[in-house]
């Protein structure tokens, strides 16, 4: 076998290869060419528009709706809470004429919420979230079940929940007689 002829050979050796590997493709596609495969992408799920008078009423509500979430404590709100437990308290309940506890002891907590990540509650009728801060610049530390942390400057101190028996004895000694 004479060299002149191995690019020949090469030539013809790779036709072959060529060749094989396009019949074994050919082969391939045939038997899967009838076959149903599912599709790589997912259908597009089918969207619902809302009408146009639900649209109106969402724009209107976004307005408002910022309000609704965060609630500031300078706002009235015209909301009857005594249903939901709300007892209304005099201002400096628990001193005894004398005023010789810091500013901090001077409110009154009427109600408190609390959910997992954040509450709320009512000191001297007005409603505050947590972190808020009241009028005479003490702010609004921290929320629990019973009792609420609050803080100026330097000065941290915790303003309890009164019982239903506490706030009914306060009432009835402003009053003079039992509220019915």
């Amino acid at each position: 076998m004479k060299r002149k002829y191995y690019p020949i050979y090469v030539v013809a050796f790779f036709l072959v290869v060529i060749s094989a590997v396009s019949f074994r493709c050919y082969q391939v596609l045939e038997e899967n060419r009838y076959r149903v495969t599912k599709p790589f992408l997912k259908p597009m799920p089918e969207v619902l528009v809302p009408k146009v008078e639900t649209v109106r009423e969402m724009a209107r509500l976004e307005r408002i709706m910022a309000e609704l979430a965060k609630p500031t404590a300078e706002k009235e709100w015209p909301v009857n809470l005594v249903p939901f437990g709300y007892r209304p308290v005099g201002k400096n309940h628990g001193t005894s004429g004398k005023n010789n506890l810091p500013d901090l002891a001077n409110h009154s907590l009427s109600m408190i919420f609390v959910g997992d990540h954040k509450g709320f509650c009512i000191i001297d009728g007005r409603f505050y979230p947590g972190g808020s801060e009241l009028p005479d610049g003490s702010r609004i530390v921290m929320v629990k079940r019973d009792r609420v942390l609050l803080r100026k400057g330097h000065i941290k101190r915790w303003i309890m929940m009164k019982t239903l028996e506490e706030s009914f004895k306060t009432q009835t000694d402003q009053a003079g007689e039992p509220l019915s």
